[in-house]
């Protein structure tokens, strides 16, 4: 999300290519990878070539630090946490990804986002799904007879915000952008 508003915050796209007349000013590329992307593909640079060409800039983006949510779990944060400055989150954060929150959940708590829902099934507990989409493909595939099955409901969505932009978030993602903005 970060990304994408970054790219629409001017009418000017931030990477323009030095090296063709096409691509400056108003056709200039909004982000940095379809540069280094035009740089490759069509000038034909090499690694060395696109870092001098346009060097990288690290920016820290993270919407929420993935954290355990059983109580009593010693990698388990309240609100509190998330309420810290970023760098005292991430000095404390249990997880360096989101993937690796899904694999204590599983070991640790027996967990799955998607647990299979027919009656007797093995794939329920730790052997449950970490993508509805697997659980979808499951239930086609070794419940045929089964009631057709009904996705989670989605988190609401908000317009990204930014005039003519007709991308959307969600409600978490929205509330980040807005505290970076105050900030």
């Amino acid at each position: 999300m970060q990304r994408h508003i970054d790219g629409y915050a001017t009418d000017v796209p931030k990477f323009p290519c030095k090296f063709c007349k096409f691509h400056h000013g108003k056709h200039g590329f909004r982000r940095r990878d379809h540069l280094v992307q035009h740089l490759r593909g069509y000038h034909k640079f090499d690694d060395e070539e696109v870092r001098e060409a346009c060097p990288a800039t690290k920016k820290l983006r993270i919407l929420q630090l993935p954290t355990c949510p059983h109580r009593g779990c010693e990698f388990f944060r309240d609100d509190s946490f998330h309420k810290l400055k970023l760098s005292e989150q991430m000095s404390q954060k249990p997880f360096s990804t989101q993937s690796a929150l899904s694999k204590h959940l599983k070991e640790i708590h027996k967990q799955t986002p998607f647990p299979c829902d027919v009656e007797d099934c093995e794939k329920v507990g730790a052997k449950g799904y970490i993508r509805e989409k697997d659980l979808m493909k499951h239930r086609t595939a070794k419940h045929p007879e089964a009631t057709e099955y009904n996705p989670k409901p989605r988190q609401s969505v908000y317009p990204c915000g930014i005039e003519g932009c007709v991308k959307t978030y969600s409600s978490a993602s929205q509330r980040h952008h807005h505290r970076l903005v105050k900030h």
